[in-house]
């Protein structure tokens, strides 16, 4: 029961310091948005291809792709 005791005196806050308690989330929150925003993103996107022709007229030599892979990167900006 001691122990119990102690985590919630752990958690428990004086309540006339919520605007601290407030602004330090606040900018734990920004901060960790900035970090987020700065790094590099790379996905591979798959893109279905459709291709129109004559197909009486012309004959592929080999197997037309039915999609394409994009590689995209950017960053969180």
């Amino acid at each position: 029961m001691g122990l119990l005791k102690a985590i919630v005196k752990v958690f428990h806050f004086n309540r006339t310091n919520w605007k601290a308690l407030f602004l330090c989330l606040l900018a734990a929150v920004v901060f960790w948005l900035f970090n987020a925003l700065n790094k590099t993103y790379s996905t591979n996107i798959r893109f279905p291809l459709t291709f129109a022709y004559d197909q009486q007229r012309f004959m592929p030599a080999v197997a037309l792709p039915t999609y394409v892979t994009l590689n995209v990167s950017g960053l969180g900006w």
